[in-house]
């Protein structure tokens, strides 16, 4: 149902996932983007139609640049991006490792920081919520560090 984008705060796509998402889905999605939001600020995140990608609706979020002690800032995202979907009744949504490419937040540390955040949500609103949280990683050094963490914290493989 969701994406999430991890954007800039001037909401030009950077790299990574970003980029891949523009790219797909033309530049019909900055231009709505510019038109309809002055920016994005840190911690937060806006919406936008799906300009054609198998979603609902894109959140473009903006996460913390390196790790400048703004770990709230990346709790809201998850946080926020999970409450948006229970309010608006969509039952799935994927989110990229935030702030981890241009962005250059320690790749481990926002990794433990998206798992737990998103298990804390699930146990307090999972219950009324019968949606599906899914990460989704751009490289393989991600996807080793996201396959660690979930073992390491939840306990799967």
């Amino acid at each position: 149902d969701v994406i999430v984008n991890s954007s800039a705060p001037n909401m030009i796509p950077q790299m990574g996932v970003s980029k891949s998402i523009h790219n797909k889905c033309g530049s019909g999605l900055l231009k709505y983007l510019k038109s309809h939001y002055n920016g994005i600020l840190q911690g937060s995140f806006v919406d936008s139609p799906n300009f054609g990608l198998k979603c609902k609706i894109i959140l473009h979020a903006v996460g913390p640049y390196q790790d400048n002690d703004c770990v709230r800032d990346l709790e809201n995202i998850y946080e926020q991006c999970l409450h948006y979907c229970f309010s608006h009744k969509y039952y799935s949504i994927i989110f990229p490792c935030i702030s981890t490419g241009g962005s250059m937040f320690n790749e481990e540390r926002a990794c433990m920081i998206a798992i737990n955040t998103c298990k804390n949500w699930m146990e307090r609103f999972g219950p009324f919520w019968k949606g599906n949280v899914y990460f989704c990683c751009y490289t393989d050094k991600s996807f080793e560090v996201y396959k660690k963490y979930f073992k390491e914290l939840l306990d799967v493989s």
